[in-house]
């Protein structure tokens, strides 16, 4: 959206740049929640395996 400089005024330019910037971080940060959630329902997946093998030697 740099291109836009040439249109807008300086606080603009310096708003559309810090929303820029905010879309960047909150990005990065929605893919560390999906790594983050990718690791969860893998541990969730083998405490239901450990879960089921329990309940099958309990028997």
């Amino acid at each position: 959206m740099t291109f836009l400089a040439c249109n807008v005024n300086p606080n603009k330019e310096e708003r559309i740049q810090t929303l820029e910037n905010q879309i960047k971080v909150a990005n990065e940060r929605m893919h560390d929640m999906e790594e983050k959630i990718a690791v969860l329902e893998k541990e969730l997946n083998a405490l239901d395996e450990k879960l089921v093998e329990l309940k099958n030697t309990d028997q």
